[in-house]
């Protein structure tokens, strides 16, 4: 207490409230601080406010709180010590939030002064000590809190809640303020008058002036929160006007005469009710597109497709080629594709050529290496040709020995390791010296007057005539057998007179350097057939194009021409969901009657794929006549364009397909439209969602979920995710309040029936996890407040049953403990302790706990 309020106290042992079991004793007056010396809170005790401060769209079903660091803040200068009766104890501060219309916050001394018009504006201050409770987290049964606290203090904290009901679209005031008269006069500035230090800082009714240690604004949003919002979302199957427009086919034009009779073709969009059973189209007006699209002495109606399938103008085409060109809806789809590209043929063509430069840097690579082979060839054929006639090939490719390849096991100089042709033969002193104007041939000149060719030398050593040195005997297994001769045979007697001559000499040459050295059996070589080796392997059409190639790296399957020096003709990939712009068109043509699905409805279609397929035969055809123009290097049978859906919005939860179509020209002859999915990213199952919640949360969790059997019902399985859980793999939006998502769950099996759902699927609509907050939910018009029976947990326990009075605050008075707390006999396993409706605290902050809440509706209930 402060000295103004400062008296007698007696001292008990041990310190507890004095019984009559207990000896009081007299003890010595002592000050103890009080709420009224405070004069202010330290910032950096408060952890977190809610709502945040400045939030302009604050749920109104929520309470407003705020948080302390330090676990006993609340009740740190509470002059009373907890009641006998019921284990209360009143906080020295507490919070209350006021419209900005209903008080005024005013600068004073030493503290802010908040002017509220009347005190029913404030929580009923008896109150108070039921909205404020400490937090411990982490903490398991049986342990010690004080300690836990003591070693891990960042593990507790303190909370302070509003029992108020905040109205929609309103500026609010959350202050902190004192209960105690004495902390009121203090941080007015005011005198402390001991007789009323104690009293309640406020009354029922009344104006009243309170000092405020700590404040914040913020604005409500709209009345209904998350939990109202989702359980307004019906089911409707069935649903007349949804997927298809009729299209009148009577008069086409276009050189097709008019039929005389109403007839009318469904045009469908890119989703629709399954299973649409659309008109045939009139055989009479089929033929008269395909006669158009048959001619070929004059231009006639784009034949879509036809470059990938390749068919040529008048030939017979794949069947899908021919179900895109003579159905009417069909080829609509496809010229939208077309309407596309040339609306947009700049920005398109821009990201082709991006794509192009690596392509062009591509081409002039092979185009010099052509070059250099046209070249290079002319020199070989002039001057390789005579050095293999003679053998002098070998010691043309002698410097490159440990690089040229003669066989797919041996180099040059790995085949002369192994074989009667010596490694110095094929060094650069032997070339030097058995040149013609060498040492060697001019002395063989000055004696003989013929001079031997290098060839025929070398020859003579691979057979085995001549040696220049001794060394071991090579094995004769080491070799290729086309390489050996076996016992080398005498070559003089079979040549003619000026090479014997030659021949003579350089074996003479060679005997010279051997220097009378040892002879062992060596393997002999086929000369010519190792001439012939090395002119292929020195062969500039072979080398150079092999250089080239290893200077580009081109995935498989890309460029595979069976020239591999041809130019690349590659087609770009452009990534863009298609199914953007083609909502730009008209979302008509998404899903024809998509204006007429109800508010608050939940319907199940399936995607189109015939229309998906024509749509993007469309693209990639207008896309191939438009780079042919631009002289663009590719041919007109790649896929620019094979992605549809956007599937932005669940990438990192679901391995989303790159491509929603395979490669056209790989589609099969036989095959229709609509079966040519790439791989596995056919989305069958789609769901439509309209209505408020969308608007309010778009960010909110949807997906499917199997069923599972049990007491006579079907209800989702408990486990989320994995086998049990199918997220969306495309999701997209249509205005503010309509969303559509993607599965890869087939109808039949989310209706149920099937081997591999036989319970079938339902759709999870759940709110995002957020952190800790305290409220309840708002009434939803199902009578949860009455309906007694309905009740399974706290979460069901809407404001309504709390009956708020005028101003929207909770009063505990007004309540029928026994009876309303016993409505509820469950709860929810999040807490290690029931709650029951109680008057303390730490019962109250459990039960009004928001938890997110999570709807389920079986896709079955939407299924025509």
């Amino acid at each position: 207490m402060s000295a103004a309020i400062e008296h007698t106290q007696q001292w008990t042992d041990p310190a507890t409230i004095p019984t009559p079991t207990q000896r009081t004793m007299a003890g010595p007056s002592f000050a103890l601080y009080g709420p009224g010396d405070v004069v202010a809170i330290d910032r950096r005790q408060i952890v977190r406010e809610t709502p945040v401060r400045e939030a302009l769209d604050a749920d109104p079903d929520q309470l407003c709180a705020i948080e302390f660091r330090l676990p006993g803040l609340p009740w740190l200068m509470t002059p009373f010590a907890p009641t006998a009766s019921n284990d209360t104890l009143r906080p020295w501060i507490a919070l209350v939030v006021v419209p900005l219309s209903a008080a005024t916050l005013t600068p004073g001394t030493p503290l802010p002064r908040l002017s509220v018009n009347d005190a029913s504006q404030l929580p009923p201050l008896d109150q108070t000590h039921a909205w404020a409770h400490a937090q411990v987290s982490g903490i398991s049964a049986g342990e010690d809190v004080g300690a836990l606290i003591a070693h891990d203090p960042m593990r507790a904290l303190s909370r302070l809640l509003c029992p108020r009901r905040l109205q929609p679209k309103t500026r609010y005031r959350a202050c902190v303020v004192p209960t105690f008269e004495a902390g009121r006069r203090a941080g007015l500035g005011q005198e402390i008058v001991a007789a009323n230090a104690l009293t309640p800082a406020w009354g029922a009714s009344g104006p009243v002036e309170l000092p405020t240690y700590h404040y914040w604004e913020f604005t409500t949003g709209e009345e209904t929160g998350f939990e109202s919002l989702v359980r307004r979302l019906q089911p409707r199957p069935g649903l007349t006007g949804i997927g298809t427009r009729p299209l009148d086919v009577s008069a086409p034009g276009g050189g097709i005469a008019a039929s005389g009779a109403p007839d009318t073709l469904a045009l469908d969009g890119a989703l629709g009710p399954r299973n649409s059973n659309r008109p045939a189209v009139p055989s009479a007006l089929e033929q008269a597109i395909g006669s158009l699209l048959d001619q070929t002495n004059r231009i006639g109606p784009p034949r879509y497709g036809r470059w990938h399938a390749g068919a040529p103008r008048g030939a017979p085409g794949a069947t899908w080629l021919d179900e895109l060109n003579r159905d009417p809806v069909r080829r609509i789809a496809a010229a939208l594709g077309t309407r596309v590209v040339q609306e947009r043929q700049e920005e398109l063509m821009a990201a082709c050529w991006d794509q192009a430069g690596e392509i062009l840097r591509a081409n002039q690579i092979l185009r010099q290496g052509e070059l250099a082979v046209a070249a290079s060839s002319r020199i070989y054929a002039r001057r390789m040709t005579p050095l293999v006639s003679d053998g002098s090939v070998i010691a043309f490719a002698s410097p490159g020995a440990a690089r040229v390849r003669v066989h797919p096991a041996f180099t040059l100089r790995g085949l002369a390791r192994n074989s009667c042709l010596p490694l110095s033969a094929l060094s650069g002193a032997f070339r030097k010296a058995m040149r013609a104007t060498g040492p060697v041939g001019r002395r063989l000149r000055r004696a003989n007057d013929l001079a031997p060719r290098i060839g025929h030398v070398l020859s003579a050593l691979a057979q085995g005539t001549a040696r220049v040195l001794s060394r071991p005997t090579p094995q004769a297994a080491h070799l290729p057998p086309a390489w050996t001769q076996g016992a080398a045979p005498d070559p003089i007697p079979l040549l003619p007179s000026v090479l014997r001559t030659r021949l003579n000499a350089a074996t003479a040459i060679a005997a010279k350097l051997a220097r009378r050295a040892p002879q062992t059996a060596c393997v002999a070589l086929d000369p010519v057939a190792l001439a012939d080796r090395l002119a292929t392997s020195l062969d500039p059409r072979r080398t150079i194009p092999k250089r080239v190639l290893g200077q580009l790296a081109i995935p498989a399957g890309v460029w595979e021409p069976a020239d591999r020096m041809a130019p690349v003709i590659a087609a770009p990939r452009i990534d863009t969901p298609m199914v953007l712009p083609l909502i730009e068109l008209g979302t008509q043509w998404l899903m024809p009657g998509v204006d007429s699905v109800p508010p608050e409805s939940v319907i199940a279609i399936a995607a189109n794929r015939a229309f998906i397929e024509s749509y993007m035969v469309g693209l990639n055809h207008e896309m191939a006549r438009e780079l042919l123009w631009r002289g663009f290097p590719t041919d007109q049978r790649g896929t620019v364009f094979a992605r549809f859906w956007d599937t932005t919005a669940t990438a990192g939860r679901v391995n989303a397909p790159v491509s929603d179509i395979a490669p056209i020209h790989t589609w099969g002859t036989n095959s229709a439209l609509g079966e040519h999915p790439d791989g596995g990213a056919a989305a069958q199952l789609v769901m439509i969602i309209r209505g408020e919640l969308v608007r309010r949360f778009p960010n909110a969790t949807m997906f499917l979920q199997k069923a599972r059997a049990g007491g006579g019902a079907r209800t989702p399985n408990a486990m989320i995710g994995g086998p049990s859980s199918e997220f969306p793999v495309f999701r997209g939006d249509l205005g503010e309040d309509l969303v559509y998502l993607g599965f890869r769950v087939t109808p039949d099996d989310a209706r149920g029936g099937t081997a591999a759902a036989p319970n079938g699927y339902f759709l999870v609509i759940q709110e995002q996890p957020r952190e800790l907050s305290f409220g309840f939910s708002g009434s939803d018009g199902d009578l949860r407040a009455e309906d007694a029976t309905r009740w399974s947990s706290w979460s069901d326990v809407v404001w309504e049953s709390l009956r708020p009075n005028a101003t929207g605050h909770i009063d505990l008075a007004t309540l029928e403990t026994s009876g309303f707390g016993g409505k509820v006999q469950t709860r929810p396993s999040t807490f290690a302790f029931e709650p029951r409706w109680s008057a303390s605290s730490d019962a109250l902050a459990a039960i009004a706990v928001r938890r997110p809440f999570r709807l389920s509706i079986h896709i079955g209930a939407a299924l025509p």
